[in-house]
Protein backbone atom coordinates (compact mmCIF):
# COMPACT_ATOMS: atom_id res chain seq x y z
CA UNK A 1 0.00 0.00 0.00
CA UNK A 2 2.69 2.60 0.45
CA UNK A 3 4.07 1.65 -2.67
CA UNK A 4 0.99 2.61 -4.37
CA UNK A 5 0.74 5.70 -2.03
CA UNK A 6 4.30 6.78 -3.09
CA UNK A 7 3.54 5.95 -7.11
CA UNK A 8 0.20 8.80 -6.31
CA UNK A 9 2.18 11.37 -4.92
CA UNK A 10 5.20 11.20 -7.42
CA UNK A 11 2.51 11.14 -10.27
CA UNK A 12 0.62 13.67 -8.36
CA UNK A 13 3.88 16.23 -8.00
CA UNK A 14 4.50 15.66 -11.83
CA UNK A 15 1.30 16.72 -12.77
CA UNK A 16 1.68 19.77 -9.97
CA UNK A 17 5.18 21.05 -11.96
CA UNK A 18 3.74 20.20 -15.46
CA UNK A 19 0.70 22.58 -14.56
CA UNK A 20 3.04 24.89 -12.90
CA UNK A 21 4.88 26.05 -15.53
CA UNK A 22 5.04 26.78 -19.51
CA UNK A 23 7.29 27.88 -21.71
CA UNK A 24 6.85 28.99 -25.21
CA UNK A 25 9.18 30.62 -28.24
CA UNK A 26 7.84 34.25 -28.95
CA UNK A 27 9.34 36.97 -31.41
CA UNK A 28 11.46 39.81 -30.74
CA UNK A 29 8.22 42.17 -30.51
CA UNK A 30 6.43 39.96 -27.85
CA UNK A 31 9.10 40.74 -25.26
CA UNK A 32 8.28 43.36 -23.04
CA UNK A 33 9.09 47.49 -23.78
CA UNK A 34 11.47 48.08 -21.26
CA UNK A 35 13.61 44.35 -22.69
CA UNK A 36 12.94 45.61 -26.26
CA UNK A 37 14.75 49.07 -25.09
CA UNK A 38 16.92 47.73 -23.13
CA UNK A 39 18.56 45.49 -26.02
CA UNK A 40 18.43 48.78 -28.30
CA UNK A 41 20.34 50.59 -26.14
CA UNK A 42 23.19 48.48 -24.62
CA UNK A 43 23.29 46.24 -27.77
CA UNK A 44 22.53 48.32 -30.15
CA UNK A 45 22.48 46.60 -33.96
CA UNK A 46 22.24 43.24 -32.45
CA UNK A 47 18.83 41.22 -33.41
CA UNK A 48 17.05 38.82 -31.52
CA UNK A 49 17.64 34.98 -32.72
CA UNK A 50 15.08 33.41 -29.84
CA UNK A 51 13.18 34.69 -27.27
CA UNK A 52 11.35 32.09 -24.93
CA UNK A 53 8.78 32.97 -22.45
CA UNK A 54 8.64 31.05 -19.08
CA UNK A 55 5.61 31.03 -17.14
CA UNK A 56 6.13 29.50 -13.26
CA UNK A 57 4.31 29.52 -10.16
CA UNK A 58 6.78 32.25 -9.30
CA UNK A 59 6.10 34.44 -11.84
CA UNK A 60 6.97 34.94 -15.59
CA UNK A 61 10.29 35.30 -17.03
CA UNK A 62 11.93 35.96 -20.49
CA UNK A 63 15.38 34.34 -22.19
CA UNK A 64 16.79 36.55 -25.41
CA UNK A 65 19.38 35.12 -27.57
CA UNK A 66 21.03 38.14 -29.29
CA UNK A 67 22.86 37.51 -33.02
CA UNK A 68 25.89 38.57 -31.42
CA UNK A 69 26.06 35.89 -29.02
CA UNK A 70 24.83 36.94 -25.53
CA UNK A 71 22.47 35.58 -23.86
CA UNK A 72 19.91 38.00 -21.61
CA UNK A 73 17.36 37.30 -19.23
CA UNK A 74 14.50 39.16 -18.00
CA UNK A 75 11.86 39.37 -15.33
CA UNK A 76 8.01 39.78 -16.63
CA UNK A 77 8.20 43.33 -16.56
CA UNK A 78 11.13 42.87 -18.70
CA UNK A 79 13.73 44.31 -16.46
CA UNK A 80 17.15 42.65 -17.00
CA UNK A 81 17.91 39.94 -14.50
CA UNK A 82 21.35 38.32 -16.25
CA UNK A 83 23.70 39.35 -19.26
CA UNK A 84 25.80 36.47 -20.22
CA UNK A 85 28.47 37.30 -22.68
CA UNK A 86 30.85 34.67 -22.84
CA UNK A 87 33.22 34.80 -24.37
CA UNK A 88 32.75 38.74 -24.72
CA UNK A 89 33.17 40.53 -22.46
CA UNK A 90 29.41 42.57 -20.94
CA UNK A 91 29.43 46.23 -22.23
CA UNK A 92 31.07 48.58 -19.62
CA UNK A 93 27.93 50.53 -19.09
CA UNK A 94 25.85 48.15 -17.83
CA UNK A 95 28.60 47.58 -14.76
CA UNK A 96 27.99 49.39 -11.80
CA UNK A 97 31.04 51.86 -11.40
CA UNK A 98 32.06 50.13 -7.86
CA UNK A 99 32.39 46.68 -9.50
CA UNK A 100 34.28 47.84 -12.33
CA UNK A 101 36.79 49.76 -9.81
CA UNK A 102 37.05 46.62 -7.81
CA UNK A 103 37.53 44.58 -10.58
CA UNK A 104 40.20 46.98 -12.31
CA UNK A 105 42.06 47.04 -8.65
CA UNK A 106 42.52 43.29 -8.00
CA UNK A 107 42.03 41.78 -11.59
CA UNK A 108 43.31 43.89 -14.09
CA UNK A 109 43.63 41.40 -16.68
CA UNK A 110 40.51 39.94 -16.82
CA UNK A 111 36.44 40.73 -18.33
CA UNK A 112 33.47 40.64 -16.81
CA UNK A 113 31.70 37.76 -18.76
CA UNK A 114 28.15 37.35 -16.76
CA UNK A 115 26.72 39.91 -15.21
CA UNK A 116 23.57 38.96 -12.25
CA UNK A 117 21.58 41.39 -11.30
CA UNK A 118 19.94 40.03 -7.90
CA UNK A 119 17.64 41.22 -4.97
CA UNK A 120 20.31 41.97 -2.53
CA UNK A 121 23.17 42.82 -5.41
CA UNK A 122 25.17 41.35 -8.37
CA UNK A 123 26.87 38.52 -9.32
CA UNK A 124 29.87 38.16 -11.93
CA UNK A 125 32.11 35.25 -13.46
CA UNK A 126 34.96 36.36 -14.77
CA UNK A 127 37.36 35.03 -17.74
CA UNK A 128 39.23 33.30 -15.24
CA UNK A 129 35.95 31.85 -13.88
CA UNK A 130 36.06 33.47 -10.61
CA UNK A 131 32.33 34.31 -9.22
CA UNK A 132 31.83 37.42 -7.20
CA UNK A 133 29.07 38.69 -5.73
CA UNK A 134 28.47 42.24 -4.73
CA UNK A 135 26.07 43.98 -2.08
CA UNK A 136 24.07 47.30 -3.74
CA UNK A 137 26.12 49.20 -1.62
CA UNK A 138 29.39 47.88 -3.33
CA UNK A 139 30.53 46.02 -0.63
CA UNK A 140 32.64 41.93 -1.81
CA UNK A 141 29.97 39.47 0.26
CA UNK A 142 31.28 36.21 -1.84
CA UNK A 143 34.10 35.18 -3.20
CA UNK A 144 34.26 31.51 -5.19
CA UNK A 145 36.81 29.88 -7.57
Amino acid sequence: MKTFYGILLFAASLLFTACGSESRMISGQDLPTEAQQFISTYFPGAKVQLAQKDRELDGTEYKVKLDNGFALEFNGKGQWKQVNGTPQSIPDQLIPPFITEYVSRNFPEQTILVLEQEKRGYKIIMLNAVELEFDKQGNLTEWDD
